[in-house]
Formats: C-alpha cells, structure tokens, sequence
C-alpha cells in the first residue's frame, strides 16, 4: 500500500515538473508582445506598413536576432534605429521601411527595426519568433476589425484589438478616427430667375390685396424699408380713439381734485394755527 502511494507521488511529481518546465520559456519570451498593428495606411500604403511590439515584462530583452513572421515567411530584423536590447515597458518598431514610417511621423524618436514584409489589407496571421524560433507571441487580424485604409491601426488594450489613432512608442489609447465631412454645395440660382421669382411675388401680392376690400395699403419705411407690406383698416371705424377721450375725460378731473385736496392737507406733526 505504501509502494502504491510512493509510486502515485512520483508520477504526479514528474507531471508537474514536466508540464511546470514546459510552460516557463514560454512564458519569459511572452513578455514581449505585439501591440499594434499598421496594415492598411491611407493612400498608397507600400512600404508604410509597421508593426509595434513592446516588452511587458521585468528583465530587458534582446530582439536582434528574432523575427518576424508574415505571409508564412520568416523575416529577419535589423537595427535601424535606436538600440537591440528593449527595456522593461517599452516599445519598438518594426517597419517595412524606416524611411518611410519617419516620413509619416517624423516624432518618433524610438527603436526602430527594419525588415521586409508587405502586411495583407484583408487580413492574415503575424507572429513574433525570438532566436530559437519559438513563436512568442501570434496575431490573427482581419479588415472587418477596423483601421482599414482610414488612418488608423489596430491596437492592443487590455487583450482587446480595437482601432484608433496611431501612437507608435506610446501606451494605446484608441482615440476614435475622426471623418472629416465635405459641407454640402449649394446652387446659386441666377439673376434671370431671381427676377422671375420676384415678379411671380408682386404679381401674388398685387392679387391677394384686391381681394381684400375697404383695406388701405401702406408701406413701413423704418423697419421693412420698403420692401413688405401690410394692411390696416380705416381709422373711421377703430373705436381705440373714443376710449382714449373717455379716459381722458375721466382721469383729468380726478387728478386736478386729488392734486387740489393733498394741497389743502397739512403735513404731518404740524398744527394749522388760526
């Protein structure tokens, strides 16, 4: 029973170590991954393709002798820019023309690494291979996932691919790509329908005010210039002026009472002595 037991811990001990070893170098190169993606620049885009990795880990790594796979090619990398040891939370570059990417963005003051690839804009598998050849890290994009010929990248955030504008050498941000929209063009009618259109009005103004009967037509020289007209009735049949006569009436002789007997009151903490 014993001998069973001791047999059991060592084959379990032997799994565990087995499958504890296997997984470690994977999991140091890990630390390196592919961040961001350029498939589809706008315009015409050979040679402007580029692709960002960035260490993720603790220990600096030395890239100069990995490569990039693409289109099921293994492409080699050559210093162009900066140096082959990348560092703890950094990036780097790898474009098909260095030459190229600083024209695009001539900020850029990071690694760069030169190969030779021509990134697929309708989509395909990438991966990133250190010296042994062990795969590091694998894409798989696809044009449905964005970025597609807009002046955007793909980009890695938080393991989520999302597109956004580019920021080689800096944390992703996806920033949404903004459309620039044309105004619409207006057409400009010209002076010969001007005039018909402005003769077709008075001609319907003309018709409407002579159906109008017992109206005066006057025209307002302050505020329309001239330039519209309205209609008031005769003042004969306005009742607004006998009012104002019979107010008139009314209050003046009560103010000339109200007026006379404040006169004849005296002021107040005086005495009237006879």
């Amino acid at each position: 029973m014993l001998r069973n037991v001791k047999i059991k811990t060592a084959e379990f001990l032997v799994i565990f170590l087995g499958v504890f070893f296997s997984m470690v170098p994977g999991t140091l190169f890990a630390q390196v991954v592919i961040s961001e993606i350029m498939y589809d620049a706008p315009g015409a885009d050979p040679g402007r393709e580029w692709i960002e990795i960035e260490n993720v880990g603790t220990v600096p790594i030395d890239i100069s002798k990995w490569k990039f796979r693409e289109a099921d090619v293994d492409h080699k990398l050559s210093i162009f820019q900066g140096k082959v040891e990348l560092s703890p939370n950094s990036f780097a570059i790898i474009a098909d023309s260095p030459e190229k990417f600083l024209v695009d963005y001539p900020d850029f003051s990071g690694t760069i690494f030169n190969s030779s690839f021509s990134l697929s804009n309708e989509g395909e598998e990438i991966m990133l291979k250190n010296a042994s050849s062990t795969v590091i890290d694998t894409v798989a994009y696809k044009k449905g996932s964005g970025a597609s010929g807009n002046g955007g990248s793909l980009q890695k955030i938080w393991d989520i691919w999302k597109e956004g504008v580019p920021t080689p050498g800096n944390i992703n941000t996806a920033i949404p790509i903004v459309k620039v929209v044309e105004p619409l063009k207006t057409a400009v009618p010209s002076p010969k329908t001007d005039s018909k259109i402005s003769t077709t009005k008075k001609k319907n103004t003309a018709a409407v005010l002579e159906s109008v009967p017992n109206e005066k037509v006057f025209e307002s020289k302050e505020s329309f210039q001239g330039t519209n007209k309205i209609t008031s009735r005769d003042n004969k049949d306005s009742p607004w002026e006998w009012y104002a006569a019979l107010t008139a009436l009314i209050c003046i002789p009560l103010g000339i009472i109200l007026y006379v007997r404040r006169k004849n009151t005296p002021a107040s903490g005086y005495e009237i002595v006879e």
